[in-house]
């Protein structure tokens, strides 16, 4: 296990490991905007959402951190794994909350 330094045999391939795992998710980040932009559509008052899931495909890791100088990357895959969580929270949220407007919207109260 390497705590401080990557180096050695098998470096290389874990480096590049890594950078693949967080532009995937950084992919993923971009496709979960597009939905966020699709909900907004459907209910304009709900931008917080979106703004977010932009922030955090702007701050992602795929290109805000390094996986060439210390830990191999493994900093870069793991905070990528955490902004995609967020952003699906966030999505998930946003998705709730337009949904239950929607149904609100239909069956007024009485």
């Amino acid at each position: 296990m390497e705590l401080f330094a990557c180096s050695g045999p098998g470096a290389g391939e874990a480096i590049a490991v890594s950078i693949l795992i967080g532009y995937r998710h950084a992919a993923l980040a971009a496709v979960l905007l597009g939905l966020g932009l699709l909900l907004l559509a459907l209910s304009p008052k709900r931008w917080l959402f979106p703004a977010i899931l932009g922030a955090l495909l702007l701050l992602h890791p795929a290109w805000t951190v390094s996986a060439i100088h210390g830990d191999c990357g493994f900093m870069k895959r793991d905070a990528s794994r955490v902004f995609t969580a967020v952003s699906c929270a966030a999505l998930g949220l946003q998705a709730l909350l337009v949904a239950r407007k929607r149904t609100k919207d239909q069956n007024p109260p009485a």
